[in-house]
């Protein structure tokens, strides 16, 4: 199983000057689809969508359905989980503190029932907002709402370095970074360097663990969209799971 998790900057592609998107370029959007369908993900999680018709987009060109969510406080950064039979149970809109952005916890059913899982996708707050120390505490908050409901695996923009407060947190609750243990630690998920985008898996999960990958910026370059250099601004990163009912 194939789980994919990508930021795509509204399909505005780069450069975008402002966070109010319209509606998506289509260039920039059919783009991304052709880039999903040839990685040949079973789980697809989205940030950075401004509407649910930017979502429907997506999901038609994919020939898939999925469930979308409206962002919070800011409401153009919904996230979505494009996968057949997904079933929503619980997320960001009714959270006791709203999320600046959004989080949504989905569940995903396998061919077998020791196959499901339960994905959670999150776009955490940023310090570009709200500040170093108000985002610090905002990630650990809206974390602490994500786990509550017992996620398998947690993806997602996290908008903060690992080393930082949210691995330790993840560490104490037991999960794992799922690039750590592929050992691809300094794997970029953005055109611009680092690892902000994450994958996390509970423990019982990391034995099956069989793949983590990113696609390379070098492959995300525009060179047919006028005023465009790249398709987004981050870069879709993914995790192989092997087979669940095998023995570990």
């Amino acid at each position: 199983m194939r789980i994919l998790s990508h930021n795509v900057f509204w399909f505005q592609g780069v450069p975008f000057a402002t966070d109010h998107p319209g509606a998506p370029v289509t260039a920039i959007l059919d783009r991304m689809a052709a880039c999903y369908s040839q990685l040949e993900p079973d789980i697809i999680c989205l940030q950075e969508l401004q509407s649910p018709e930017t979502f429907e987009a997506i999901a038609d060109a994919l020939e898939t359905t999925g469930v979308y969510l409206q962002g919070g406080t800011l409401q153009q950064y919904g996230g979505g989980i494009l996968t057949a039979g997904g079933t929503a149970v619980g997320d960001s809109s009714g959270a006791e503190d709203p999320a600046q952005r959004v989080w949504q916890v989905v569940d995903v059913e396998g061919e077998e029932e020791s196959d499901d899982l339960r994905i959670a996708n999150l776009h955490l707050p940023s310090s570009r907002q709200l500040g170093a120390e108000a985002s610090a505490a905002k990630r650990i908050s809206e974390v602490d709402d994500v786990l509550a409901y017992e996620p398998d695996v947690i993806v997602g923009d996290w908008n903060e370095k690992p080393g930082g407060p949210l691995t330790e947190l993840m560490s104490s609750r037991g999960f794992v970074d799922a690039a750590v243990v592929s050992g691809r630690e300094d794997t970029t998920s953005s055109i611009g360097g680092g690892r902000g985008d994450q994958i996390w898996v509970a423990k019982g999960l990391a034995s099956r663990l069989v793949g983590y990958g990113a696609v390379d910026v070098s492959d995300f370059g525009v060179e047919d969209v006028e005023g465009k250099t790249h398709v987004s601004d981050h870069l879709p990163i993914w995790i192989d799971l092997g087979d669940l009912n095998a023995d570990v």
